[in-house]
């Protein structure tokens, strides 16, 4: 995974993937523009804990405020390296990798309804 200018590039399954914050907007139909969020660095030590970007994006969400989506979720990936236990964003890397037509055959599959809380 190559993190560069607001661009994450990565190959997955022998397939290149370059997204930016319109094109996550674009395949997940969520809107653009509005106030962009940046995350800070993601801590895997303690999920319990809230972090200061997660308590301003739920201030802004009660508050009505528009916030660019696509950027908070690319600033949110781009947070993660290749040592974090998992990657954010399962259900919307589906449809990404289904945007760049990879081929998700014997995949494991499960519905995001039926797991544990």
């Amino acid at each position: 995974m190559v993190k560069k200018k607001g661009k994450l590039t990565s190959v997955v399954k022998g397939v290149p993937i370059s997204l930016t914050a319109s094109d996550i907007s674009a395949i997940l139909e969520i809107p653009t523009g509005c106030h962009k969020f940046v995350g800070t660095k993601a801590s895997f030590s303690n999920h319990d804990t809230i972090t200061d970007s997660e308590m301003m994006l739920l201030y802004v969400i009660k508050s009505h405020f528009r916030v660019d989506w696509g950027h908070t979720i690319l600033s949110h990936m781009m947070s993660h390296d290749e040592y974090a236990k998992g990657l954010p964003y399962a259900h919307f890397l589906t449809k990404i990798f289904r945007n760049f037509n990879i081929n998700m055959e014997n995949e494991r599959c499960f519905s995001m309804e039926n797991l544990p809380s």
